[in-house]
């Protein structure tokens, strides 16, 4: 996936409709989805590999920007093909954590199989997921949902405990052993075996929320990968998320700035 951000000025309507004509001033491109998730870990000091290239990217978002505001978004959004099993089998010797981004394009459409082979090999696997259908996620070690990505899968809740009931209920359903729930303004609320820890968010401006959930799950997989303890990661994943959300677009996040 690319992002691709067209920026201008606006000082005019257009005769022919009630609509901005906006005069190009610069172009820029970023990666997005799993590449973002790629680049946040890499820049907090992580070695990475990719199964795809952005050569092969098939989805491309254009972001139309004037004065500091979204005034339109453009998506060529094509299927894409699912990882082979035999070019992930060989990335994963040198992998001490797997992250699956899900987007729902296709890339993961054997996500069950591939989280089955990284669990075989002995790596922790995180997982940024789509959509209701947790089968596919059996046997992560943990899943980051936001709040409509939850309700959508359990049905609402009236209070904290009824939540933490009904995430205890996903969990042992699908063999999961975590799930990072984040909450926007309101932070993350990590759920695992025999704890509950909610996290605030750290006060800040936002500006731009596009990516902060990549580089969340990005700074969860490096703190992962440095040995620190699942709470502990989680805590850094809020505060990356928190810079990134301060920052304009697809951002990225610095080892320097999280784990300093």
């Amino acid at each position: 996936m690319i992002d691709r951000y067209w920026m201008g000025e606006v000082d005019r309507i257009s005769p022919e409709a009630p609509v901005p004509v906006v005069k190009m001033v610069r172009e820029e491109e970023r990666p997005g989805a799993a590449a973002n998730v790629a680049r946040n870990c890499e820049a907090m000091g992580a070695k990475v590999d990719r199964v795809f290239s952005l050569t092969s990217a098939k989805v491309v978002k254009i972001r139309l920007i004037a004065r500091q505001q979204q005034v339109a978004r453009v998506d060529f959004d094509y299927q894409q093909q699912a990882v082979e099993e035999d070019e992930f089998i060989s990335k994963l010797p040198g992998a001490d954590v797997v992250v699956f981004s899900d987007y729902g394009k296709g890339a993961l459409g054997g996500v069950r199989r591939l989280i089955e082979l990284a669990k075989d090999a002995g790596k922790t696997v995180l997982v940024d997921p789509m959509g209701v259908d947790y089968e596919k996620y059996r046997g992560a070690d943990l899943v980051k949902p936001n709040l409509h990505e939850m309700k959508d899968i359990v049905g609402g809740w009236v209070s904290e405990a009824a939540l933490e009931e009904k995430v205890t209920a996903l969990r042992n359903h699908y063999t999961i052993s975590a799930v990072l729930l984040t909450r926007a303004a309101a932070g993350m609320t990590l759920f695992s075996e025999g704890t509950v820890k909610h996290i605030e968010a750290e006060a800040r401006e936002v500006y731009d929320v596009s990516g902060a959930g990549d580089t969340a799950i990005a700074a969860l997989a490096v703190g992962m990968a440095k040995g620190l303890s699942l709470e502990r990661a989680a805590m850094y994943a809020n505060k990356a998320a928190g810079i990134a959300v301060g920052r304009f677009g697809t951002a990225i996040v610095t080892e320097a700035e999280v784990f300093a």
